[in-house]
């Protein structure tokens, strides 16, 4: 199932995005939108579930079924979506879609016409890794993409009411990404 939580300045909205969900759904759409809502005095909000909509890898590429809720994320001003199922890092830019969801338009943060989303494929925590041949060739990935990684690391976070901060560590303790976004 579905659900949320606060914890500190951030509050979590945990969605279940196996198929066996339509998150086209009227029911489904309007538990994120009255949850997103309910979320409005929070610092930051941010999203998790497991197949993303936008990433630049050739596996599961046409896993997109949660691009359907993208515009719902725009309007609940999520600021970071976390996923997994791709075996591998990646770090959107800011991403608006509007009624398009086919057809993302990499935004400034903090526009209040166009809010944008990041979105974030931490998929790179213990499986084999995927395409790493995808991760050297900037011409195979989508223009949204800004970071792709094909070793093994985790994402680590640090959340304060001004400051949200992304780490990505690789398997040697390097840093091999670092966000942050403030309010």
């Amino acid at each position: 199932g579905s659900y949320s939580f606060d914890c500190g300045p951030a509050h979590w909205t945990v969605l279940d995005s196996n198929t066996y969900n339509n998150w086209g759904n009227a029911r489904l759409q309007a538990f994120l939108r009255e949850d997103l809502r309910r979320a409005s005095g929070a610092a930051w909000r941010v999203v998790v579930f497991h197949h993303p909509g936008y990433q630049s890898s050739t596996h599961h590429q046409m896993d997109r079924m949660m691009r359907a809720v993208e515009s719902i994320l725009e309007q609940g001003r999520a600021d970071i979506v976390f996923t997994g199922h791709v075996h591998n890092y990646q770090r959107s830019s800011p991403i608006w879609v509007g009624a398009n969801p086919d057809a993302p338009q990499i935004v400034k943060r903090g526009d209040p016409a166009r809010w944008g989303v990041i979105h974030i494929v931490s998929g790179a925590g213990g499986a084999p890794i995927y395409d790493p041949k995808d991760a050297q060739s900037l011409q195979r990935w989508h223009p949204f993409t800004l970071v792709f990684k094909a070793t093994p690391s985790f994402t680590l976070l640090d959340i304060t009411p001004s400051r949200l901060e992304l780490r990505q560590i690789d398997s040697g303790g390097r840093l091999i990404d670092r966000l942050e976004l403030t309010r």
